[in-house]
């Protein structure tokens, strides 16, 4: 795996959805006196939450932060992992010492956008899921005391998910898909099966539907199915990832490795001017 930092900024996409922990007998919270209400307000307490996190805990580093923008429903945040160097000094003695290179994450916390744009650099993280898990971790701690639980999936393509199913043909025997119950009407839209309503009725947080061929035989996975293209397009818009067995593959393939991504001009990251970055920095996330 190459592991240079990308020659442009690139950014990784991951949507999230704010739920209730639970839907039964719920005890009013301050300034909240109903489920009702607290729907209404989740992307307000989201916001505290995440502005009133002093330090994010990670079990494999310390992690610094800073809240570079913070108004309307954008946040701009630069996040940073220490890392140990070595100096080689001119009397051929080494010393170590701290570095701390940094990353940016835009969050859009719009209650029809909900989507966060990871930077990756393999200098600071490796993968941008470890970032998501970190502000998934770290602001659950905060929201679970508002009775709130927040979800980062990433986005993917939907034509490699298609891609991949006319590379294999005759070949793919289990299709399962993890799904995060839907908060957000406008990413739900194409789903047949109504997840919503199984959340409000059963305070289910994931489902999990799997397809499974008989043993000797291959499922049939066509574009032109409105059941599997509704789950597909739930699912690449930050819905939950999809796992592909192959025969003849030790692996299965999963979505989780092919994260959306976009690419921003560098002189945009450079800018001393907070309010210009977000303006620059907001349209790319406006879908």
């Amino acid at each position: 795996m190459n592991h240079k930092p990308p020659a442009q900024p690139v950014f990784q996409l991951y949507r999230y959805q704010i739920l209730p922990l639970s839907r039964q007998g719920f005890l009013p919270l301050p300034g909240v006196q109903s489920l009702d209400d607290l729907i209404a307000r989740k992307n307000e307490i989201f916001a505290h939450a995440l502005g009133s996190i002093e330090k994010f805990q990670h079990p494999k580093g310390e992690i610094i932060h800073r809240l570079i923008v913070d108004e309307r429903d954008i946040v701009i945040l630069r996040m940073g992992a220490l890392k140990k160097v070595h100096l080689h000094k001119r009397d051929f003695s080494e010393k170590q010492e701290e570095d701390w290179p940094s990353i940016l994450i835009l969050i859009n916390n719009d209650p029809d956008v909900q989507t966060v744009a990871i930077q990756l650099d393999f200098k600071v993280f490796r993968r941008t899921r470890t970032v998501a898990q970190i502000l998934e971790d770290n602001l659950n701690v905060v929201l679970r005391r508002e009775n709130l639980g927040v979800y980062f999936e990433p986005q993917f393509e939907k034509s490699d998910f298609w891609a991949t199913v006319e590379k294999y043909p005759n070949r793919i025997v289990e299709a399962s898909f993890d799904l995060v119950s839907p908060n957000m009407a406008n990413i739900r839209q194409s789903l047949t099966i109504d997840l919503g309503a199984l959340n409000k009725s059963t305070n289910t947080r994931r489902t999990v539907i799997e397809l499974n061929s008989d043993p000797g035989a291959t499922l049939t996975l066509s574009p032109e199915d409105p059941i599997l293209t509704g789950l597909v397009d739930y699912a690449s818009k930050g819905g939950g990832p999809i796992k592909l067995k192959i025969q003849g593959l030790r692996r299965s393939i999963t979505t989780t490795n092919r994260v959306k991504e976009i690419i921003v001009d560098e002189l945009s990251l450079e800018t001393n001017d907070p309010k210009l970055l977000a303006s620059t920095l907001e349209s790319l996330l406006d879908e």
